[in-house]
């Protein structure tokens, strides 16, 4: 494909291929101290694609791929990008810069791993934050560079991330939101004693109005259900976003992190008695933290981590200038490296369950100045 200038073929409002990455020698690859980088032309999609190998060793840092790429950018569009390879656990980073190369946008897909088969990126003007720079305008509208980062996550390592047919289609303003309709009313009328009660196979229907990037389904069931959530564009064309095989009751939170559909279904399992349905659109919870934040906004104090709902304070823990660091938190909560799992501590006392807010915590050095980091939980009535 070649390279044409956006901003003149943006106004048919179609897609419009930014780069089809059959020329790769327009791009240059370069590293952090460390880190070694190459770029390569390898078969694409349709065409050819662009290839970054990348070689973490065993420092910490990044790698990626830069080409001078003019965009003028609308006010509402989708950008759309493919992307294979091989590798572990890192972060991606899609970065844009203006002219005067100080001012950042970027998207970043933390915890990436590549798959065999080509997957399609599609970003929305949400998805573009802006990063850095000196600027006191903010709003994205021109640049003049794209870059590819690689940044080392959790697992480093070596590996590589193909590239291919990166378009941007203007779009329509986004209408504003209509409210839902379902095929069983009652679970869309706010009063959970009006219930729609389901066979296995059946499914209950709802209507958007309109294509929604949406956050998360709260199901309210009386009583278990095993069941999937199912999205669709045409109401032809469906894809499965959520399985549940054993839901207990009572409210059941669906994460969908950013799912486009106008159509959704849910289709039981087993026999279901659904009293409730709401749907939230991306704003109420643009990203996993986010909705974990939104539920442990609600629970009791303690039953979620703190750093969900308040301020925790963490120390650094590993080697000096080894490759994996981890952190110990307040409450003793321990991530053994950057980006992996956490650990919470919860103890059971009496049959009674014991969490972070139901105890004092101290925090002290072995031997009072060992580099080796204690969180101690003293509870009522311990000895």
């Amino acid at each position: 494909m070649t390279l044409a200038t956006l901003a003149f073929l943006l106004a048919a409002a179609q897609p419009v291929a930014a780069d089809g990455f059959e020329q790769p020698d327009r791009w240059t690859a370069s590293a952090s101290d460390g880190v070694a980088s190459k770029v390569s032309d390898v078969p694409g999609d349709a065409g050819r694609a662009l290839r970054l190998d990348y070689d973490f060793g065993s420092v910490s840092g990044y790698a990626f791929a830069a080409r001078t790429l003019p965009i003028d950018w609308p006010d509402n569009y989708v950008l759309r990008v493919k992307l294979r390879g091989e590798g572990g656990v890192n972060d991606l980073q899609l970065k844009f810069t203006d002219a005067s190369g100080d001012n950042v946008w970027w998207v970043q897909k933390l915890n990436f791993r590549p798959s065999a088969q080509w997957q399609e990126v599609r970003i929305r003007p949400r998805d573009l934050e802006f990063a850095w720079g000196p600027t006191t305008d903010k709003s994205l509208r021109h640049t003049g560079r794209m870059e590819i980062v690689l940044v080392r996550g959790r697992d480093g390592g070596k590996g590589h991330v193909e590239i291919d047919d990166l378009t941007l289609e203007p779009l329509p303003p986004a209408p504003p939101p209509l409210p839902p309709k379902a095929s069983a009313p009652a679970v869309l009328d706010g009063d959970k004693s009006t219930v729609w009660h389901g066979r296995p196979g059946q499914v209950l229907d709802l209507d958007l109005g309109a294509p929604q990037r949406l956050s998360a389904l709260l199901l309210d069931w009386q009583g278990k259900a095993a069941y999937r959530v199912e999205g669709s564009l045409d109401k032809r064309a469906w894809q499965t976003l959520r399985t549940v095989d054993a839901g207990d009751g009572g409210q059941n939170p669906i994460a969908l992190h950013g799912a486009e559909s106008r159509y959704l279904r849910i289709r039981l399992i087993g026999e279901g008695a659904l009293a409730e349905v709401a749907v939230k659109d991306i704003d109420w919870a643009p990203t996993s933290n986010d909705f974990i934040s939104r539920l442990a906004s609600q629970a009791p104090r303690g039953r979620y981590p703190r750093g969900f709902t308040e301020q925790p304070y963490w120390t650094l823990v590993g080697t000096d200038g080894g490759a994996i660091a981890g952190l110990i938190g307040e409450d003793g909560a321990i991530e053994p490296a950057k980006g992996s799992y956490s650990v919470e501590p919860f103890l059971t006392v009496n049959g009674a369950s014991v969490d972070w807010a139901d105890v004092t915590t101290s925090q002290s050095l072995v031997d009072g100045n060992l580099p080796i980091a204690t969180t101690s939980w003293q509870g009522q009535g311990w000895t």
